[in-house]
């Protein structure tokens, strides 16, 4: 009986020390493309450490951005940074940025001190590109002790949702905030001002 609750217990470590790495595992960076605007667009996101995308037989796409689906390789528009997550407006003028995996910061000499990075990106909004407006995660979270935290990184959106037709972007944070943004401004919210 006690050899089986050892076993038991050496199981279970197993299991949290697998679970924690795991949760602390990066994500896989990657080109990809999105089509939008019932077929007649598609946005371009290049990796430098991806193979090329092409956009018809021979043509490889030169950089991020907004392009026709007709198998053109000449950009609308361009971007000029990376991210994993962004969403792209039926019209192929308006994209949501959503900011990378945001990393701890602090503890250099005590790991155990590790603290959310705050000022990171939460959220940037573009037209044809441009930078409209960004908003830091510090601007949206308004209880950090709701956040969740593995070994280097941490959480704190709970749910996004965007309605490319609508253009609106709805954003419900760890802390139970809710922010609704109509293109990039703050169309409503359930934060105190």
């Amino acid at each position: 009986m006690r050899k089986t609750w050892l076993n038991l217990l050496v199981v279970l470590f197993i299991f949290i020390v697998i679970n924690e790495v795991f949760a602390d595992t990066p994500p896989y960076y990657h080109s990809y493309q999105r089509v939008v605007g019932d077929g007649k667009y598609v946005f371009v996101m290049l990796y430098e450490h991806s193979a090329p995308l092409m956009s018809s037989p021979g043509k490889q796409y030169p950089s991020s951005g907004m392009y026709l689906a007709d198998g053109s390789n000449v950009p609308i528009w361009t971007v000029d940074w990376y991210e994993l997550d962004v969403f792209v407006s039926s019209d192929g003028e308006h994209l949501v940025r959503i900011g990378p995996w945001p990393l701890l910061a602090g503890g250099e000499s005590d790991p155990s001190k590790l603290t959310p990075n705050l000022q990171q990106l939460a959220v940037a909004f573009y037209e044809r590109g441009k930078l409209l407006k960004k908003y830091a995660i510090a601007d949206l979270i308004k209880n950090t002790d709701r956040l969740q935290q593995s070994l280097s990184h941490f959480q704190w959106q709970k749910d996004i949702f965007f309605d490319e037709t609508l253009d609106k972007l709805t954003i419900v944070t760890l802390d139970d905030q809710k922010y609704i943004f109509q293109q990039h401004y703050l169309y409503s919210t359930n934060s105190e001002p």
